[in-house]
C-alpha cells in the first residue's frame, strides 16, 4: 500500500523506515480502528474520520488535512498507526500528523 498516493506530496511525505510497526509507540503513534470516513471539503482534501483506539475502545474525531484531489486516502485501512496533534482543534477534533499502515509511513510536513 502506498499512503502517498492518495495523499496531496506538498502536504505530506513519505517517511523511510524498514519496520514502521517496530516503532509505532516509540514515534508517538497509538493504533486505531477507522470507524467511519467523511470528506468535509475536496478542494482542500479535507476529511473527518471516526475512530476508536484499539487498546482502550476511547473514541476520538480526527481529521486529515491534504488529501490528493477526492480521494479518501483511509479507504479500505481498518487499522492503522496515528500520530495526532497534542491540543484538539476548535471543534474538539484533532489533526492527523502521521500515519501508519501496512509498513507504510508518512507524516505531514512541518513548515519551518
Amino acid at each position: 500500500m502506498d499512503l502517498l498516493s492518495d495523499l496531496n506530496d506538498e502536504v505530506w511525505q513519505s517517511v523511510a523506515d524498514q519496520d514502521c510497526y517496530k516503532t509505532v509507540a516509540e514515534r508517538g503513534y497509538t493504533m486505531y480502528q477507522v470507524m467511519s470516513h467523511k470528506q468535509v471539503d475536496a478542494i482542500t482534501g479535507l476529511w473527518c474520520y471516526g475512530v476508536a483506539q484499539v487498546e482502550t475502545g476511547d473514541g476520538h474525531m480526527v481529521f486529515l488535512v491534504g488529501a490528493a484531489e477526492k480521494r479518501d486516502p483511509l479507504k479500505g485501512i481498518n487499522r492503522l498507526g496515528l500520530k495526532l496533534a497534542t491540543e484538539p482543534s476548535e471543534n474538539g477534533q484533532y489533526e492527523i500528523l502521521g500515519m501508519i499502515a501496512y509498513d507504510d509511513c508518512v507524516e505531514k510536513i512541518q513548515k519551518s
